[in-house]
């Protein structure tokens, strides 16, 4: 092996994907596949393997571009007519977020080199599935460029996509370097395009599959954890990244001081893995162009959260990952001072839906606390415009409510768009059913919240211009509109909506329900009443600013009923307690947990 001695670092690094970062695709992951595919379509495993391998050329070339044109080659080819359903969509993006799990040492050495300044780019044959699931995948916020075939129109080696990937990184060829198993004849390429190629052992061993590799007689190294001593990267200049266990933690990138330790220093964070939560040192986030770092102050403890984190038929992520998405805090730097709100839906902004401001149907929607590092640690980066002041007046802890009262307001006003304020019911007992009642009461409806435990929310309701009962003392029949609020394990709550809402009246169902929930209900019942039912996720921008900056308005013009919400707070430490005492049975039950910084 050639060492590159020590020598100045290329400014970038282009890295293959598969084979390279992650393992690459073996037979039994096709075979996976093809049984999961099967049993949605009614084909044969055998079929449905054979449509895959035929369809190789077409699903990574650009002529099926988008995951909804590659669910519906497939659903055609396995004998059914377009569309196919969206469980097609989510089984494929279920595997291939799957495929995206690197190993830890690939993750240093992609911070590694952010770290050290070297900028970080991608470039797959990839098929849609891929290239919709990267974003939400743990690699994507350490990879500054991102090139997919499927999207580019081409396949390696062509000439095309190196001068695609470097342009979009703003480097030269001969200041990059290209590191990848040989794939595709990618090397060479590289090579012919002004990179300096670097092959690497394909990761995951030798029986993986493997398209179009060809020798390679240039340098060769073990695996990708090899390339920063290659590059000439002195160990003593490497930043230390460790967790509490020890291993390395999900990081942000950070600068190199002198003494080779991140110069923004590290922070606590905590993080979720296989259901258990730790908490870690990472280093400070370091923002890109047109992010910010703020300084979490108080953070929400989410329904979501709780069922995300708990024994919940809700699917994690196969990684570690940072939760956490009800943010309020101050920007450091310019501007640093006024408390700020964190909207943590991360939309393309480039799609018909982002163009018609529903955001929250992004086909490529990453969020805080999910999909990237979210607020329950010391610090948090996002883009500019999604950090918005906070009101004036409005108590910074009170602000971690925005987000559930921003999901409220989109029930009512794109939920039961078009009907007049007249008697509603809000199913439910928790923020956001609370949330939806104070909305709901300040726009001219007559609000009567249906509580399993009247007494665990009398002191917010009777803040609010809203009766409170209980099901069995609601009127059947009673209401022209129902907002289903509830906590979804059963489907009494949709069952108890159903049966309060008049005829001809609207039922909202925000209520996240657990998946494999379905609705023991009479269909006909509906189709006779003409009782329409309405899904409602997240919020929007559909209405001026959109749903978020409503409801931060919305509580500096109404503070009084979120008091009682925010009053039980928690240290960041006491993450695990807060999340015990919220979805425990004991009594005092908080409706919120709101975390605290340490200094707060």
């Amino acid at each position: 092996m050639t060492r590159a001695g020590t020598g100045p670092l290329p400014r970038a690094v282009v890295f293959d994907l598969f084979g390279t970062l992650v393992d690459a695709p073996a037979p039994e992951d096709r075979r996976t596949a093809s049984r999961t595919l099967a049993r949605l379509t009614g084909a044969g495993t055998d079929t449905v393997e054979r449509i895959l391998l035929d369809s190789w050329s077409e699903r990574h070339d650009g002529r099926l571009p988008t995951l909804r044109a590659l669910a519906d080659h497939l659903w055609q080819a396995c004998g059914a007519p377009p569309p196919a359903p969206s469980p097609v969509r989510s089984a494929l993006l279920r595997l291939a977020a799957a495929r995206l799990v690197p190993a830890p040492g690939v993750r240093a050495v992609l911070e590694e080199f952010r770290a050290l300044g070297v900028r970080v780019g991608l470039l797959s044959d990839a098929s849609a599935d891929i290239a919709e699931a990267w974003p939400a995948g743990p690699l994507a916020p350490l990879v500054d460029v991102a090139v997919f075939s499927c999207r580019a129109g081409a396949l390696k080696p062509e000439p095309g996509l190196y001068r695609e990937v470097l342009e979009r990184l703003g480097v030269p060829a001969r200041s990059a370097v290209y590191c990848g198993d040989g794939g595709g004849d990618e090397l060479r390429g590289a090579a012919e395009a002004g990179l300096t190629a670097v092959r690497v052992a394909r990761r995951g061993g030798p029986a993986t599959l493997s398209f179009g590799a060809v020798p390679w007689a240039g340098p060769f190294l073990g695996s990708v954890e090899d390339l920063p001593g290659f590059l000439g990267v002195p160990k003593g200049a490497r930043p230390v990244r460790t967790g509490a266990d020890g291993g390395p933690p999900a990081a942000s990138p950070g600068a190199v001081g002198a003494a080779g330790a991140p110069a923004g220093g590290t922070m606590t964070a905590w993080e979720a893995d296989g259901g258990a939560l730790r908490r870690v040192r990472v280093p400070r986030p370091v923002p890109k162009d047109g992010e910010v770092v703020v300084d979490v102050g108080f953070s929400g403890l989410c329904g979501s959260d709780l069922a995300k984190l708990g024994r919940s038929p809700v699917a994690a992520p196969p990684w570690a990952w940072r939760p956490g998405h009800e943010i309020v805090g101050r920007r450091t730097g310019s501007g640093a001072g006024d408390w700020v709100v964190v909207d943590p839906l991360l939309p393309c902004g480039r799609c018909a839906v982002c163009a018609a401001g529903d955001i929250h149907l992004c086909p490529a929607l990453r969020r805080l606390g999910w999909d990237v590092p979210g607020g329950f640690a010391e610090q948090v980066v996002a883009p500019r415009a999604n950090v918005l002041p906070l009101p004036a007046g409005v108590d910074p802890a009170a602000g971690v409510l925005a987000d559930g009262l921003a999901v409220a307001v989109h029930g009512v006003r794109c939920g039961l768009r078009g009907r007049p304020p007249a008697a509603l019911a809000v199913v439910g007992s928790g923020p956001l059913a609370l949330g939806t009642a104070a909305w709901a009461a300040a726009h001219g409806w007559s609000v009567t919240v249906v509580a399993r435990d009247p007494e665990r929310v009398a002191d917010v309701t009777g803040r609010l211009d809203a009766a409170l009962v209980t099901a069995d003392r609601a009127p059947e029949g009673g209401f022209d509109a129902v907002v289903d609020a509830a906590s979804g394990h059963d489907d009494a709550p949709l069952r108890t909506a159903l049966r309060l809402v008049r005829d001809g009246g609207a039922v909202v169902v925000q209520n996240a329900y657990a998946p494999g929930v379905r609705l023991g209900h009479d269909l006909r019942d509906l189709f006779r009443r003409s009782v329409t039912l309405v899904g409602s996720f997240s919020y929007c921008r559909r209405h001026g600013e959109g749903d978020l900056p409503e409801a931060l308005a919305f509580l500096a013009r109404h503070p009084g009923w979120t008091k009682p919400l925010v009053h039980h707070r928690f240290p960041l430490r006491s993450l695990p307690e807060a999340v015990a005492a919220t979805a425990g049975a004991r009594d005092p039950r908080p409706i919120k947990a709101v975390l605290t910084a340490e200094e707060v």
